[in-house]
């Protein structure tokens, strides 16, 4: 016998080797040793030999051996000895993606570390767009190369080298879900847990007589039969279709995923097969009886009516135990479903389909076995068909659908209750009342467990069914007998999430609401509660400003979320402006020293304390002096400079947001609403002083959106006299419910800013975003040079054909397909990735050409345009806002939150004022730092300065103690909210005892 074999004990038994080599590939095929092992093991040469001698075990020690470099040697990195200190950290080296200047950092892990720093300098570029992306990339290259080319591959970010990163997580800035079928409890895969439990424990009820349903034996099947048919002549039928049978009263689904005739992957063919080995002989198909063994052949995928005759008899009292027998074969061959036929010659007589799942004793109709898919308005079972299960008509206003009254689940369904509330009901609570429902519920159950009937069922229940896992949740033992045990372990997995929801502030929401209606920050904190459902540990959490949206009485909440992810064993990296969320961390990153081309460097690095004690942060890029800001008000000393980042500034107050000495009256004339009632407002009047800066404050649920974007705009919004700056927005919170509203004559122009991003390809910029680049482009082809080539100002578009570049087709770069590996964007070597044709960059305004425009910064572009009105107004409100450094061109893709949101009020800033605009503000300060907000303020003021009105929800406490006039709702969230708690300047709320804002604005007024 001649094997080859690599296994020692092999060789070492073996009568005679023959040993190759020495090496492998052209180093090797020659023979090194012949014999038995003892005398290869005696060869010198011989790697196998050396093999046999144990020289290669390595289990043993190796620190004293010599390392040796040739093939076959011990490998080098054996004798490597792990770094500790890498181990407990993140090392960074050479970050340099976006605006980053070849950043070196160690982030430690298992800590809560902050990334801070004004808006653009470089956090999210190194927190997600190096950190969390290369983690990603390298979990997708630990693939399959089959599964990658479903997945896709991702680009490898610009950095030199990351050290110590564990799985990364990243809860982003995820805009709400425009889908109307997707709501909380869907988001947050409560809505699989909830179908679970009303599938199996769930007590259903006929939707007509409203008596309970009630699974049916076989001996009841026989007494309703011998009722209906006694005397007549019927054919019993076992149904092996795994389609629908009808009856009178109702449809009823048979097999939902698999046919419930045929076992394993059996088609009809082979169960026919097997059947007529049983003892049977016909089967029915489509209408027609045939003998098993001369069926046509039908495939189980396409849709046929089979059934398997079992008998055919007349009904009499003698014929009762036949007829018997006869529905129990039936049952045990359909799992639990029978149909009776009468005889062909009674023409006028109909089908009954029964089953032992359920069947109303009242009307007789009979229902299919509840399933989860029965509670999905996602699934055609559970759906209302006139909705299709969305629950509104998608019409302007949003109606309910009167057929399902909203609950987007047909009948069936929707007339199941569990502890007497049905699903819908269920679902309308507040996720703090349905965690309080379900504790209830807990602890009855185990009241009942400690009783000895109760022990007795669950030790039974325990003996039939082993887990309860929701791939048998259609198993019929499940439906019929289910332990109140198994029921409580279900209830407590539900409750988890609830508890993580409630925990983070999220307890006013109800699971039913849809997701279009939810704030980014409420997403934001819905994916954080899902996380921390999750238990993981070791894993590199990356959170983007959780604290969006977010009331300062919750904020604590969400601080003690992200302290539980980091207590479980996981690394927490937090982008936040947030003072409170920087202060609770354990490590700040501090970016700057501004931004854009000014910053990607870091600033500072330190505890809180060190942040907040004035004195400078050690750090190798800590000796740049930073101006203040040159604005008025942003500094008590505007001459002092600070050895130390804007952050560290502002944490030990040595620069601060100041309280206006004066309060602005308005104009005297008023805007007023009338009862307002959409969603959760209880019926309440509001007051607007035109003029002043309006804030709408209080926790949040508390119905702020409800009455800002669900009532207030959409009742200016169909006032034909006031002129819409931008387009009607869709309105996702229904119908506006209000009584009237009065004192809109003032108002000439509406103008609403939302939180919606400005693009969504890098073909979007701020330049075509704010119109500016129209304006450039016309400048362009008015010029000398461009009339006498003939250009118009379309020639200066990169996305039109004859100004762009002909080989990447103005998008800059071009794309070389790799194909197993990522594709690679290498710039466009023809047009020196400009984007243009060499004729357009031949037209040059001061020795500039339109792509040196594109890639300008604004104020570079504010010179070079200083003397073109039209060009110059809407930069210089950009650089108002504090976006003086982003760049003309710079892709709508790789703007921050705060930026892009900076850009969308910049370009409604720009336009001529006449001191009779409303503007309502969804949040204005998201996404920015401490001195944003105050360039953001500085802007805001000029505007209601000069006679406009501003509406913003707000939970900014430096935006809402620079307010004129502030309406605070609440006191609570959800059905405890609605209210008005207080109306009034910010020193009269300050002094509401009910109003949680109060309590925070009293510290900082």
């Amino acid at each position: 016998m001649v094997v080859v074999e690599h296994n020692l004990e092999v060789i070492n038994s073996a009568d005679y080797l023959i040993d190759l080599g020495p090496e492998g590939g052209v180093g090797g095929g020659e023979i090194v040793a012949v014999g038995t092992p003892e005398e290869v093991k005696a060869n010198p040469e011989s790697y196998t030999g050396k093999a046999l001698h144990g020289e290669y075990d390595l289990w043993k020690s190796i620190d004293d051996k010599p390392v040796t470099s040739d093939n076959g040697g011990m490998p080098q990195s054996l004798h490597e000895k792990t770094d500790y200190q890498s181990s407990k950290s993140i090392l960074v080296q050479g970050a340099e993606e976006n605006n980053l200047k070849s950043i070196d950092i160690d982030i430690p892990h298992q800590r809560l570390t902050a990334f801070t720093g004004v808006s653009g300098s470089g956090k999210t570029s190194l927190a997600l767009d190096t950190i969390y992306a290369e983690g990603q990339r390298r979990y997708i290259e630990t693939l399959s190369t089959y599964a990658r080319q479903f997945i896709g591959s991702m680009e490898k970010p610009k950095v030199s080298k990351i050290e110590g990163l564990s799985p990364a997580i990243a809860i982003t800035h995820s805009s709400p879900s425009q889908n109307p079928r997707s709501t909380v409890a869907t988001i947050t895969e409560l809505h699989d847990g909830l179908r679970t439990l009303y599938a199996r424990w769930g007590q259903p009820h006929c939707p007509k007589c409203q008596v309970v349903v009630r699974p049916q034996t076989a001996q009841q099947i026989v007494e309703r039969v011998f009722e209906l048919y006694r005397g007549k002549r019927i054919d019993v039928y076992s149904p092996l279709t795994n389609f629908r049978a009808f009856d009178d009263d109702s449809e009823v689904v048979i097999g939902e995923v698999r046919t419930p005739g045929l076992k394993g992957n059996e088609d009809y063919s082979d169960a026919f097969r097997r059947l007529q080995r049983t003892g049977y002989a016909r089967v029915y198909i489509d209408g027609d009886i045939y003998r098993l063994d001369e069926a046509p052949e039908i495939h189980k995928r396409r849709r046929h009516e089979v059934f398997l005759v079992i008998d055919r008899l007349e009904l009499i009292d003698e014929e009762i135990s036949r007829f018997t027998e006869a529905i129990e074969l039936a049952l045990i061959e359909s799992e639990g479903f029978v149909v009776i036929e009468p005889s062909k010659s009674d023409e006028a007589a109909d089908r009954y389909f029964f089953s032992e799942h359920a069947m109303c004793s009242k009307c007789g109709r009979n229902f299919p076995q509840l399933t989860p898919r029965h509670f999905s308005f996602n699934n055609r079972l559970g759906a209302c068909s006139s909705c299709d299960g969305i629950g509104r008509f998608l019409t302007e206003n949003k109606e309910i659908c009167e057929d399902c009254d909203g609950t987007r689940l047909n009948e069936f369904p929707r007339n199941v209750r569990f502890s007497d509330k049905t699903i819908a009901e269920l679902m309308a609570m507040s996720i703090s009342d349905i965690n309080t429902f379900f504790a209830s519920r807990i602890g009855d159950i185990e009241k009942h467990l400690t009783t000895a009937a109760g022990a007795e069922e669950a030790e039974a229940a325990r003996n039939r069914v082993k887990d309860v896992s929701t791939s048998r949740a259609t198993h019929p033992t499940l439906h019929t007998h289910t332990s109140p045990e198994f029921e409580a372990q279900l209830l407590r997995q539900i409750q988890i999430r609830l508890k993580f929801l409630e925990d983070i502030g999220l307890g006013y929401l109800g699971l039913d609401r849809p997701a279009p209606t939810l704030s980014g920050g409420e997403i934001r904190r819905i994916r954080l509660a899902s996380q921390l459902g999750t238990g993981l540990t070791g894993v590199t959490y990356i959170l983007d400003e959780p604290s969006i949206g977010l009331h300062p009485r919750d904020q604590e909440r969400l601080i003690l979320a992200m302290k539980d992810l980091r207590d479980i064993g996981n690394s927490v990296l937090v982008v936040e402006h947030d003072r409170d969320t920087i202060l609770s961390s354990d490590h700040i990153i501090d970016f700057g020293p501004k931004a854009g081309k000014q910053g990607g460097e870091i600033v500072a690095i330190g505890t809180p304390e060190a942040f907040t004690n004035g004195n400078p942060v050690a750090c190798s890029a800590c000796s740049t002096r930073l101006d203040t800001d040159d604005t008025e008000n942003s500094v008590e000393n505007k001459q002092t400079k600070y050895d130390k980042g804007l952050t560290q500034a502002y944490l030990s107050d040595e620069m601060r947001i100041p309280v206006p000495a004066v309060r602005r009256k308005g104009s005297g004339k008023w805007l007023k609403l009338y009862g307002a009632k959409t969603n959760n407002l209880k019926d309440i009047d509001i007051e607007i002083p035109f003029g002043t800066l309006t804030c709408v404050t209080g926790v949040s649920g508390c119905g702020k959106s409800s009455l800002i974007e669900g009532t207030l705009r959409p009742a200016l919004d169909s006032r034909k006299s006031i002129r819409k700056g931008n387009v009607v927005a869709d309105n996702p919170y229904g119908k506006a419910e209000y009584d009237s509203i009065q004192g809109t004559t003032p108002i000439e122009r509406l103008i609403h800013i939302d939180q919606k991003p400005i693009g969504e390809t890098p073909r979007s910029n701020p330049a075509t975003y704010t119109d500016l680049f129209t304006k450039i482009r016309e400048l362009y082809a008015d010029l000398p040079d461009a009339k006498m080539r003939g250009f118009n100002r379309g020639r200066f578009s990169f996305n039109l054909s004859y100004g762009q570049c002909e080989v990447c087709d103005g998008q800059r770069f071009n794309r070389i397909e790799m194909h197993f590996l990522p594709d690679v964007w290498i710039p466009c070597e023809n047009c020196d990735s400009t984007g243009y044709n060499a004729e357009t960059l031949e037209v040059c305004y001061k020795g500039k050409n339109i792509a040196e425009v594109l890639q300008m910064t604004v104020q570079e572009a504010i010179e070079l345009f200083s003397n073109v009105a039209r060009i110059k107004r809407p930069l210089q409100t950009l650089a108002d806002v504090g976006l003086d450094y982003i760049q003309l061109g710079q892709a709508a893709t790789t703007l921050s939150g705060g930026e892009a949101q900076r850009v969308k009020l910049a370009k409604e800033l720009a336009r001529r004022q006449t001191g009779t605009t409303l503007y309502i503000m969804d949040e204005p300060t998201t996404g920015l730092h401490f001195d944003d907000v105050q360039k953001l303020l500085n802007v805001l003021n000029k505007l209601v300065d000069a006679g406009n009105t501003i509406v913003a929800v707000e939970h900014n406490l430096d935006v809402i103690k620079s307010a004129d006039w502030i309406i605070d709702l609440g006191p609570e969230g959800s059905d405890e909210g609605g209210y008005l708690v207080a109306m009034g300047t910010p020193e009269d709320v300050a002094e509401t005892k009910d109003s949680h804002t109060a309590r925070f604005l009293q510290d900082v007024l």
